[in-house]
């Protein structure tokens, strides 16, 4: 460690008072720690724990070398596999005035660094060598504190969902496979059955048949990974593996854990998954058994729980028709990030005058996605509330709440719809994995009629509010709980409309409502979305395509000033 000074205090005398004073900004964090590598001992200057990433900031005093030392020391870091993302930081600090203080003292130098100013730039894996990932520029302490969670966000989110994708879905092909090796003809019964629960069309190739019993067994990977959350919160739940020891089979074992949790009231997640356990055969064992291994690993890597892991594998098992008339495309972690990013910092939004650190005041937004598929989107803004949130708390000296946060969240702020139930199961426990310790009450993520006796046309019967027909049955799915209500959202009632919205239209074999593989209410539905559009004084828009149709709609429910 560098000998070097500032006004009299050592570097790591100021890492250290650094490190507090993102401790108090929620940033969980440790100065001087020592770790080894290869048998030498390591120091880097601050450690965090950030989500489920490990992330070192490395401090200099202003010097001229102190860039070209920074970059050296915090490629190393990354090389060294001490953390995923590392932060250099060059110290600008005012200069004290005079009497403030006649010796150095740690209370005094908490004030200039929070009035202070600091070189920041940011790396991350990257091949052959680490990446910068932000360059060199200047932030205050709520800047600095802002580009740690950014930082976050941005480094290699791709990549370190890339790994637990593979796993993921290697588990479901050595599962669907082995079963199928061991009885084809009660392979083929058996994916016929799971397409009820999954409500998917009925399978007709061999292709299809692999997909949908891959599906049931990700419908369990689903509920496993959130049983294993939940478990260490509920002192009436057993761990997987003692339940496993009791029963003598994980089938077993998942099948009690199920009944259990849904005693305390969990139909969304384990009532579906209880039921496909029940089809499977014994000879399932040991796919069951590969599928609550990895259901522990996931579960129990933090990171992973943040971001839209099952949406993503979800869409790579979609029918390949089924996918394409729908328009049902996933949206990149990444994309969503940025997405959200934007609408937050674009002058003028809803939130950019007023104080959000007040939990009340920050009831009154909303946010919606009419196509949220499996929530990465609302995910993301999640995120960007979050942030918005904690740092006005810091910005007052306060501790931030995020049990109440999550709660107003996710049962006053966000709203998703969609058709495809198994997608809004999806999105709603990617939010709930935000803060899977506070369980909330309500959610508002619906499952909307599609192609029904009514021939309903999902999210965009909501632009005929004159009808009868505005007031669509939903089916809510929630993580408590699955019910029928009636949703009818207000006009202009939203402060966000955030969506990667179906783009499907009628060219080639490109089929508009083409999931619907009865030509006739195909052609009912295309009949009621003229009716609607006419209705609704949008005729001819629908020419170009769904996506023009959403973002009509997106404009019908914005506020004014939204985004």
């Amino acid at each position: 460690m560098s000998e070097n000074t500032l006004f009299g205090f050592s570097e790591s005398i100021i890492n250290g008072t650094l490190a507090g004073l993102l401790c108090g900004r929620g940033l969980i964090s440790g100065a001087e720690l020592v770790t080894r590598v290869g048998g030498e001992l390591r120091r880097p200057d601050i450690m965090l724990n950030l989500q489920g990433f490990r992330i070192i900031l490395e401090g200099k005093v202003d010097q001229r070398t102190a860039r070209r030392q920074l970059e050296h020391q915090c490629t190393e870091r990354i090389n060294e596999d001490l953390c995923e993302i590392s932060i250099g930081v060059i110290y600008h600090l005012p200069r004290p005035e005079n009497g403030l203080f006649d010796e150095p003292t740690i209370p005094a130098l908490k004030a200039l660094l929070s009035q202070g100013e600091f070189e920041v730039a940011v790396w991350g894996p990257g091949a052959p060598e680490p990446a910068l990932l932000k360059p060199w520029s200047t932030e205050d302490l709520g800047g600095l504190a802002s580009t740690i969670r950014d930082a976050v966000h941005e480094a290699h989110a791709a990549d370190v969902l890339s790994d637990a994708v593979s796993r993921i879905e290697s588990t479901l092909a050595a599962a669907a496979s082995a079963l199928l090796a061991s009885d084809p003809k009660s392979f083929k019964n058996l994916a016929e059955k799971l397409a009820t629960p999954l409500e998917l069309p009925k399978p007709k190739t061999q292709q299809e048949f692999v997909r949908t019993v891959k599906m049931g067994f990700l419908v369990l990977l689903d509920a496993a990974i959130f049983y294993n959350v939940l478990q260490p919160q509920q002192k009436e739940l057993s761990a997987v593996e003692n339940l496993k020891r009791k029963h003598g089979s994980y089938s077993s074992a998942l099948a009690r854990a199920f009944e259990k949790a849904l005693t305390i009231n969990y139909e969304a997640v384990f009532e579906i998954s209880a039921e496909i356990l029940s089809y499977l055969p014994p000879e399932a064992e040991p796919g069951v058994a590969k599928v609550a291994a990895t259901a522990f690993h996931i579960g129990t890597t933090k990171v992973l729980l943040k971001h839209d892991l099952m949406g993503r594998v979800f869409h790579t098992l979609l029918f390949e028709k089924l996918a394409k008339h729908l328009a049902t495309y996933y949206t990149a972690v990444t994309s969503a990030w940025l997405l959200a990013k934007l609408t937050t910092g674009t002058p003028g939004a809803t939130w950019s005058d007023d104080d959000m650190s007040d939990i009340e005041r920050f009831r009154d937004l909303r946010v919606c996605d009419f196509a949220c598929g499996s929530g990465t989107l609302l995910s993301a803004m999640y995120g960007e509330l979050d942030r918005l949130y904690t740092d006005a708390v810091y910005r007052s000296e306060g501790q931030p709440d995020r049990d109440a946060l999550h709660t107003a969240l996710l049962d006053e702020i966000i709203s998703g719809y969609d058709v495809m139930l198994y997608a809004a199961h999806i999105a709603t426990l990617t939010l709930a994995m935000h803060n899977p310790e506070s369980i909330f009450r309500e959610g508002h993520i619906y499952v909307l009629p599609f192609g029904d006796k009514k021939d309903s046309t999902g999210s965009l019967e909501f632009l005929v509010r004159e009808s009868q027909r505005a007031r669509t049955t939903a089916t809510k799915a929630g993580v408590k709980e699955r019910e029928i209500r009636e949703v009818r959202p207000e006009p202009h009632s939203y402060d966000v409309v955030i969506m990667n919205p179906p783009f499907a239209r009628s060219c080639g074999d490109n089929l508009l409502f083409g999931s619907i593989t009865d030509k006739k209410k195909r052609n009912k539905m295309k009949k009621r979305l003229t009716d609607i559009l006419v209705q609704s004084q949008a005729s001819g828009i629908g020419h170009a395509g769904l996506g023009a149709i959403f973002v009509y709609l997106a404009d019908k429910f914005v506020k004014p000033g939204g985004g």
